[in-house]
């Protein structure tokens, strides 16, 4: 696993500055990658930079209220430190599963004895560090048609699905063609997909070819800022009318029959009326005799 050393010169300052007149000087944080679910051990490394030794040395680590505990007990005693020796703190770190991977700030506290006018002395100091969880983006994609018909406008769906702990950032769609005429921007702005999430995106087109091939250029950041690109590639398969409306993707237009249907009963039934009114007539006229 990729070792992470996270001691900026912003932390270090504000440890120097709030142990100016302390024994206790961090001198290097070093943790390992975390990711969520997974564990990590903390080392902290110190120095003791009085002209004395100090006692009962401790450190506590406060981690209420963050996605992170400790494996055993937060608080590492190692006891005597003589004067200009170092020492070294160690905890084992569990990041919980459901960790939204980012830095985070965990306090702690360091106590010690010293000796002043013969008595020993409690003292302490405090501040945090930074921890962080990180995490992956693993993106996938599929490219699917709604209604693949040749010379007819359909809606071409892409979806894009993490799967990874991190989100994705800065998402964008461009697409590359062949077979086919397409009425939408090729280039799609689709913006963040977050962790166990997705997104689709649709572009208008007109299938020219039984075969239009089809590539979705995805760039996105991860979650080290690092630029990425996945390629989806997709060969569709276009049917012909006939063929679409056997396989139930159209329905077959059946207006034309009705209409024709709907003319032959009117004309049916002007003939019955006519025969019907003739033979009233004939009816009428024998009456008449």
């Amino acid at each position: 696993m990729k070792t992470l050393y996270i001691l900026t010169l912003i932390s270090l300052a504000l440890i120097l500055f709030s142990s100016h007149a302390s024994a206790i000087v961090i001198t290097n944080v070093q943790v390992s990658d975390i990711f969520p679910g997974q564990e990590s051990d903390l080392r902290i490394s110190f120095e003791n930079n009085l002209n004395e030794n100090i006692e009962e040395v401790s450190m506590l680590l406060n981690l209420q209220g963050l996605p992170i505990s400790s494996i055993g007990s937060s608080e590492d005693n190692i006891g005597d430190i003589d004067e200009g020796d170092d020492g070294l703190f160690v905890f084992k770190l569990r990041a919980a599963s459901t960790a939204e991977p980012r830095d985070y700030q965990v306090p702690y506290t360091i106590t010690y004895l010293r000796e002043v006018n013969d008595a020993l002395k409690p003292e302490s100091k405090s501040g945090t560090l930074g921890v962080r969880i990180t995490g992956n983006v693993i993106l996938t994609s599929s490219i699917r048609p709604e209604k693949p018909v040749l010379n007819q406008e359909d809606t071409l769906i892409i979806k894009i699905i993490n799967t990874g702990f991190a989100g994705a950032r800065f998402v964008t769609v461009n697409l590359v063609t062949q077979g086919l005429i397409l009425n939408s921007d090729p280039l799609v702005h689709i913006g963040d997909i977050r962790a166990d999430d997705f997104e689709t995106v649709s572009f208008n087109v007109i299938y020219t070819s039984e075969s239009p091939k089809i590539e979705a250029i995805i760039k996105y950041k991860d979650f080290d800022n690092n630029d990425k690109t996945l390629v989806s590639s997709e060969t569709l398969t276009i049917y012909n009318q006939e063929q679409a409306i056997k396989r139930g993707i159209i329905a077959k237009n059946n207006t034309p029959q009705i209409i024709i249907t709907i003319v032959i009963l009117i004309i049916l039934w002007l003939i019955w009326r006519a025969i019907k009114k003739r033979r009233r007539l004939k009816r009428s006229m024998q009456n008449r005799r």
